[in-house]
């Protein structure tokens, strides 16, 4: 990944820290997603 990120001079750290957001929004969002299907099936 340090090749990569030196490619596109981008920081390192900088490019975990983003990894690490997109993660836990995907996370949040498939969680939110599971819910409210539950709630529909539970209708």
């Amino acid at each position: 990944m340090a090749k990569t990120c030196r490619q596109h001079k981008i920081n390192e750290a900088l490019y975990y820290r983003w990894r690490d957001k997109i993660l836990e929004s995907i996370k949040l969002a498939l969680l939110n997603g599971v819910v409210k299907i539950a709630l529909r099936k539970r209708q």
